[in-house]
């Protein structure tokens, strides 16, 4: 495994500390060309990439990268999730779900019947260990016009029957998650009105309205931390471009931290909150300084960077468009000065 490049960069906070960031991209020809759309961690060393083109690859921290399977279909996998101890579930288009075990390295494919024209967008569980999946229109998720029939699926049975418990025609539905702090589920739909942040008490059977954006903002995804805070990551959108965005929810309301570019995911540690975003761009704020304090700094790639996942409370993965896989490691701070 080549490193293409390696970048140390010291950075002066307001509080007077120095940290410093490192930036390794790997450079990996064992798969073919491909798009990252998720990554999970399955152990301290064990990633897993949903790709493009049906692609499910594994890395380590250290970027060695190989293929676990090549479905041969060509569907884009989106979002992958542990289900058990033993086995994690990827998702993706046209209803496509396969059911990895880890332990036995066996594969397990799934078509529901009722959705081949659609996009299984994002994926979650709950506390009791139903399973939830979100979606609507594979149009949609590729960025063309259409209805979008957003819908959330439940499996109550380790997914081997699913169940409708939300269904809008006019919306679609982008990500799912629970929250383990106050046992609800949250939800982010979008209209040509704007998005909404909607949740359920009750296991997916009412759905109630948290709040709702202006109608430019584009909410993408949703990250809820160990302590129940939520924030979501996107942007807004227009016809020349737009701006990315932060949004940290406060109870019915959001602060709304504006970037330079679309913000596909996000992800918190107890030090770092950091961001993917499109072109290359990595953003972040340290949770030691000044918490409005954002920093954007660019990973040479100039891809989109759809997924970042935590590896340990200072090393992150990133993954994007064109065979894109980057290391974001945030040092300890090194030194303290002076006026």
């Amino acid at each position: 495994m080549s490193k293409v490049f390696y970048i140390l960069i010291v950075i002066c906070l307001a509080n007077i500390h120095l940290f410093a960031q490192r930036i390794n991209r790997f450079d990996f020809k064992e798969i073919p060309s491909t798009s990252i759309y998720d990554i999970y961690s399955i152990n301290d060393n064990r990633i897993i990439l949903a790709c493009k083109n049906g692609i499910v690859a594994e890395c380590d921290t250290n970027g060695n990268i190989k293929t676990l399977k090549e479905t041969g279909n060509a569907t884009n996998l989106l979002k992958s999730e542990r289900i058990n101890d033993s086995l994690v579930m990827v998702i993706g288009d046209k209803g496509i779900i396969y059911t990895f075990n880890t332990f036995t390295n066996e594969w397990q494919e799934e078509q529901l019947m009722n959705y081949k024209n659609k996009a299984l967008y994002n994926i979650c569980n709950d506390k009791k260990g139903n399973i939830y999946i979100n979606g609507g229109n594979s149009k949609i998720a590729c960025g063309q016009k259409a209805i979008p029939n957003g819908f959330i699926l439940k499996s109550e049975n380790g997914g081997k029957n699913w169940k409708r418990v939300y269904n809008r025609k006019s919306k679609m539905v982008w990500d799912i998650k629970y929250n383990f702090v106050d046992n609800k589920l949250y939800a982010i739909v979008f209209s040509p009105f704007g998005s909404k942040l909607i949740y359920s008490s009750n296991e997916g059977k009412t759905w109630k309205t948290v709040l709702k954006s202006e109608k430019k903002d584009l909410f993408h995804a949703l990250y809820i931390n160990a302590d129940g805070k939520i924030m979501i990551s996107g942007g807004t959108y227009a016809k020349n471009g737009g701006r990315g965005a932060i949004y940290e929810i406060k109870g019915n309301q959001y602060i709304k931290h504006t970037t330079t570019y679309f913000v596909w995911d996000i992800v918190s540690a107890p030090d770092i909150d950091i961001a993917s975003c499109s072109k290359g761009w990595i953003i972040y704020r340290l949770k030691s300084a000044n918490s409005e304090n954002w920093h954007e700094i660019h990973s040479t790639a100039d891809y989109n960077l759809y997924e970042v996942e935590k590896i340990s409370d200072s090393s992150f993965i990133l993954g994007g468009s064109r065979n894109t896989l980057i290391r974001f490691d945030l040092d300890a701070p090194c030194t303290s000065l002076k006026n």
